[in-house]
Formats: structure tokens, sequence, C-alpha cells
């Protein structure tokens, strides 16, 4: 394959080619200068001389890039200026965000948009402390036919959600066996109304919520690694457990390992012993003793906002509706690197060995890599709530989501956008 630019002829060899990747060597990515931006998905050759995208062909074809370049201040929604496939001119268009490049520099919004002459309009949002400079050529968004939605309901900005206007999808056998799976807990003060209003609400944001340690996903932007203070070993044995014990230990064991939140160790320098201990329902809950490995791990602390001051602030502010979200459990949600699992083995009842490969709770570390997973995907949340709609929700603490309402159809919408933003980010 020879590229050939306005200065000197290049020749790339390929190595390897899988279903439309390209695989090149070391020498030339060094010898020709390539610089391979992972934000933009762009490659360039030889100081920009040359570039292209490294997404496929099929997927480059529906992209969306910028007409011009483009500076967005700090905090800052645009409407910025893209160029369409030629296929969609003059035709009403889906723009979705590309998965691949959502939160990471910017978010894009969803949006229906008339593509006149090649050309459209995309919503930018910058929602970092710092300039964001698109430059020309940018692919920033995905362009989709507008014949895969099914319907959709003008947005008019006095819209309030009143009893004489919901219109209920499901019966309210399905959303009351809906609300039992999941545990919801409703304040039995709410009318009927509004039970049944906040029910399909939730109903129809159902994909969002994990009912089983199965459920829960991951975030793949971060990983915990574990740094020793000291390369003793530490080896604890396992305590004495009750015969009822073991036995609720090792089911719990092996409902983790089938939903891959512990694998197999072969570790035989470290070991931390296991115990159960009653909880408010009357259920027992497995606990892993890491206070041994706690001593040996360098510290990686994170201060928490106090909670006084986060509930002075929200009696400060004019709200009748709370509602509180749990994010569960929030430690699962971050991985644990490769390197560093076998330092929290355990052994099961059984006398298999296992290890953790998400933050397991009572880890000293645990809190710090969950508050960074998550915050690379709740700041664009809380900078666009918070500073963009200049509303004062939500309130995080650690995995917990407060959200307030001013009335009854503030409140619904409020929790709408929340459960919005985790629907596109799960």
């Amino acid at each position: 394959m020879n590229i050939s630019g306005s200065q000197m002829p290049l020749r790339v060899k390929i190595v390897a080619s899988l279903e439309h990747q390209i695989i090149l060597g070391c020498d030339f990515l060094r010898q020709n200068r390539v610089v391979i931006d992972y934000s933009s998905g762009i490659i360039s050759i030889q100081d920009d001389l040359v570039r292209f995208s490294l997404l496929s062909n099929s997927r480059k074809q529906n992209c969306v890039t910028t007409t011009s370049s483009t500076c967005i201040p700090a905090y800052t929604e645009a409407l910025v200026e893209v160029i369409c496939p030629r296929r969609y001119n003059n035709k009403c268009v889906l723009l979705e965000p590309i998965p691949t490049f959502q939160f990471r520099l910017f978010a894009i919004a969803r949006s229906l948009s008339y593509c006149d002459g090649g050309r459209s309009i995309c919503k930018v949002f910058n929602y970092s402390p710092k300039t964001l400079v698109l430059r020309k050529g940018i692919q920033i968004a995905s362009a989709v036919n507008s014949n895969v939605i099914s319907s959709m309901t003008p947005f008019r900005a006095d819209n309030e959600l009143s009893g004489d206007s919901v219109e209920v999808k499901q019966s309210s056998e399905t959303l009351e066996s809906f609300a039992s799976d999941n545990g919801f807990k409703i304040n039995p003060e709410l009318t009927s109304l509004q039970r049944l209003e906040l029910l399909q609400l939730l109903f129809q944001y159902k994909d969002v919520f994990a009912r089983s340690l199965a459920e829960i996903k991951q975030y793949d932007g971060y990983e915990l690694s574990l740094d020793l203070l000291s390369t003793r070993p530490v080896y604890k044995r396992q305590y004495r457990l009750r015969p009822e014990e073991a036995v609720e230990a090792q089911t719990q064991i092996d409902e983790m390992a089938k939903c891959g939140i512990i694998e197999p160790s072969d570790s035989v320098c470290y070991n931390s012993p296991l115990f159960t201990v009653d909880k408010k329902t009357g259920s027992r809950r497995l606990v892993i003793d890491l206070r041994a490995i706690n001593a040996v791990i360098a510290p990686k602390l994170i201060q928490l906002p106090k909670i006084n001051e986060l509930i002075d602030e929200v009696m400060s502010l004019p709200c009748e509706y709370l509602s509180l979200a749990d994010l569960r459990p929030g430690f699962f949600q971050v991985r644990v690197h490769k390197d560093s699992r076998h330092l929290l083995s355990f052994t099961a009842p059984d006398g298999f060995r296992w290890q953790f490969v998400v933050t397991p709770l009572g880890l000293a570390n645990s809190p710090k890599a969950f508050a960074i997973g998550t915050a690379q995907w709740l700041l664009p949340m809380f900078y666009c709530l918070r500073f963009q709609k200049k509303l004062k929700v939500p309130f995080f603490y650690m995995d917990n989501v407060l959200v307030i309402g001013t009335s009854w159809s503030d409140q619904l919408r409020n929790l709408e956008r929340i459960l919005m933003f985790f629907e596109q980010i799960s």
C-alpha cells in the first residue's frame, strides 16, 4: 500500500490486516513521526502530511465532521456546524454520540437535525474547566436515518406533568411487580397517581437498574493498582465458622464467582480470612477481613464532603421532594488491575482459593478507586446539571445520589434527567 504526499512518498508495510484493522510496525511509526490521537480518533504521519481516521470504513461513512475549527469555553454548550454524508442530504437525521469519544473530552447531545446542503448542526457540551478546541474535520457524531425512531413527542418549555395528561403505558399490576422485583422503597404518603407516575418513569428506564450482581457493569476507563509498603507475605488463617455460616458464605462466594466478581487464585503468599455478619433485613453479609493487607499497602486517601454541610445545603433550598438512589454495589463497578489481584486472595469454606476482580468492601483504597473511576463518567452530568442548567441537583456522597425538586413535576423532570444520563453511559 502506497501513500503519497506533496513532499515525499511513504511506503506503509501492512504487517497484518484483520477485519479492516491495520497493524503497523514500530520502526515505521518512529521513522515517520506517527502520532495517534485517541481523543480525536486521528492518525497523523510526517507532521500532519497524511491524516486518516482510526474508525473503520463502514463506521466512518456515517460520521459527521466539523466544518471549521471551533473554540468552546469551559462549562459551555455550543451549536457546531457539521458536514453530513451525502446520502443524508435534504433529509432529517438522528445525530448520536460516537461511543468511543463520548465523555472523553466533550459530550454530544442526541438530537434530530435537518441536513441542508450537506450540512447540519450538532450540540456539543464542554464539561471541562478548560477551553475545548475542535479542529476542522474532526468526527464528533454519527448520523442515522430518522426512520429508526418509532415515535416522538414535541417538546414545549411549559410542559407540565399533570394528572389529566398522564398516559400510562403499563398496567398498575406490571408496575407494582416491577417495583417489587427491584426493591424500590416508595413513600406511602404519595398519592396513588403520584406513585403511578413515578413507577411509569422508572419503568421507562428499567435497563438502568441492576437487580442482581450479574447485572452490575464495570467502568472500563480505570483500574485500581495496589502499591506495597512491605514485601513480606500476609497470610492469615481462616477463622472457624459455624456450619450455617459456612453454608451461607459458600453460597455467596459461588454467586460472586458466577457473576465475575472474583476469580480463581494461585497466590500462596497472601490470604485474608472471612466471616459473616447479620444485616437489618435478617440475612447475613459475607465479610472479607482485609485489615492485614490494608496495613502493607500504600494508602490512597480521599476527602469526602462533610455530611453536615451537604445536609445544610439541601435544607437551605426550597425543595418539597427528595429521592435517594444507591449505586449497587458501588465498589464492584471498579476493576482491580490484574497485577494486584493476588493481594486480595481468600479461601472459601470448601478450601478453594479466590481473588477479587473488582474493588472489595473493606479495602482501604476502595473509596479512592471508586471516586476516581466514577468521577470520570459522573462529572459530565454534574457539570451539565449544576453549571449549565443552574440546578442544585444532584448531590453526591460516594455511591449515593440525592435528587430534589421544588414541585412534583419538577422532581419527575430532575429524576428523568439523571436516568437518561445513566442510560446513555450504561
